[in-house]
């Protein structure tokens, strides 16, 4: 009871080696977030991710300071990589990335399975409150993940220039 997932897919012009290798290179990896998070790197096992790779992070949710351990559970070259949260305020963190090569570019998934603590006062914060910050956070990450890759950029974007947001994705409650 109480599991959240949060998925999105997006397509880059970039090739699926590029994309991969950004999302795995922790320096470049902290610029994608908005500064008003204070993302922060305290500890980490090596520059790029890889299976067991672990990093230390703070950043600021909601104006109040959070600390994790994530720990890379699952990774292959250039297809998949996940990580889970370890030491964290959340029960339940796993975020999974899937990069898929398509004509002109890659296609990455993503799917984040959390649980908030507070049985059904979290499901209600998630509902009315995290879902939606979540949502700002990461398409805010993704344009500027758009941005960096721009020079790859072979696949059309949509009317106002950011990245193509596929349908039929988004969060819900299991």
């Amino acid at each position: 009871m109480g599991l959240c997932v949060f998925s999105e897919k997006i397509d880059f012009g970039s090739p699926v080696e590029k994309v991969f290798k950004s999302l795995t290179d922790t320096d470049f990896f902290l610029s994608l977030f908005p500064s008003h998070l204070g993302f922060k790197l305290q500890k980490r096992s090596g520059r790029y991710l890889g299976s067991g790779c672990s990093l230390s992070l703070q950043a600021r949710f909601f104006g109040f300071p959070l600390q994790w351990v994530s720990y890379v559970n699952s990774y292959s070259v250039n297809r998949h990589f996940s990580y889970i949260w370890q030491k964290s305020v959340l029960p339940c963190w796993e975020h999974d990335f899937y990069f898929e090569s398509i004509p002109g570019g890659t296609r990455v998934t993503e799917c984040i399975l959390y649980r908030f603590p507070a049985g059904s006062a979290g499901m209600w914060f998630n509902q009315f409150f995290f879902r939606s910050y979540l949502r700002r956070i990461y398409r805010a990450r993704n344009e500027m993940l758009f941005g960096k890759l721009s020079r790859y950029n072979q696949l059309p974007a949509n009317k106002t220039g950011h990245p193509k947001q596929l349908s039929g994705v988004g969060q819900r409650n299991l």
